[in-house]
């Protein structure tokens, strides 16, 4: 689900900071794999993957009119974030409300009738943090050029992440007998840091399907005059 598209600043504003920054809204996806684990007790697992790819900011940095028009350009700071990534269940209608946040509930991943079951729940927050620095040039401003700022090593981070801070519920017999997890919490994070890369190859593929790119931001300077400035009465 996609929400807002791309945000624009106005031609002249005046703020406190000296400065203008830019936030685009968040897109939500939910990703469920089914995995086999070769165990005949636990025959497979179900991994829900959800994805908020909360925002990315952009403000301006500098701008450099000195000179000839080749060297002449504009600096902007991008911050661009992931979001959130949980293994969880949510609602489709809690994913359709961009005005709300969406929440996160324990997910079955092991549901054997009357023998087994294993809830989990597990969330991590990569917001971003390191500011990276775009340079427009001014024939670059001209032709309209967007430029990508990225960060695609989530592969392995996300799910190792993911799985060191699972919350595991395991009951047999419906609830009647609680069971020692450390076997079951060896399987299923043995089975899930397998599956891992293949998930994420999935999410990397739907989103670029889609135009939509995890921890990636479009930036883009639409216009630069230099010039000497004038007060017009």
């Amino acid at each position: 689900m996609g929400g807002q598209g791309m945000v624009t600043s106005p031609w002249l504003t005046v703020t406190s900071a000296k400065g203008y920054t830019l936030s685009t809204a968040q897109t939500r996806i939910l990703i469920t794999a089914g995995l086999l684990t070769g165990n005949v007790l636990l025959p497979s697992v179900t991994l829900p993957v959800y994805v908020e790819l909360a925002s990315a900011t952009a403000s301006l940095g500098s701008i450099s009119c000195s000179g000839a028009s080749a060297t002449q350009g504009v600096s902007l700071n991008v911050v661009p974030s992931v979001g959130k990534v949980a293994i969880a269940s949510v609602s489709a209608t809690d994913m359709a409300n961009f005005a709300a946040s969406v929440p996160l509930a324990s997910a079955t991943l092991v549901n054997v009738p009357l023998v087994a079951k294993v809830t989990a729940l597990s969330q991590i927050s990569l917001g971003g943090v390191t500011t990276q620095t775009v340079n427009f040039s001014m024939p670059e401003i001209t032709a309209q050029t967007i430029k990508t700022v990225s960060t695609r090593d989530l592969t392995q981070g996300i799910t190792t992440s993911l799985v060191s801070g699972i919350n595991l519920q395991a009951s047999l017999l419906g609830g009647l007998l609680p069971i020692n997890l450390s076997g079951v919490t060896s399987l299923v994070g043995g089975v899930l840091g397998i599956a891992a890369p293949l998930v994420d190859n999935v999410l990397f593929t739907l989103t670029d399907a889609l135009g939509v790119r995890i921890g990636a931001a479009d930036v883009q300077v639409n216009k630069l005059r230099c010039g000497t400035p004038t007060i017009v009465a």
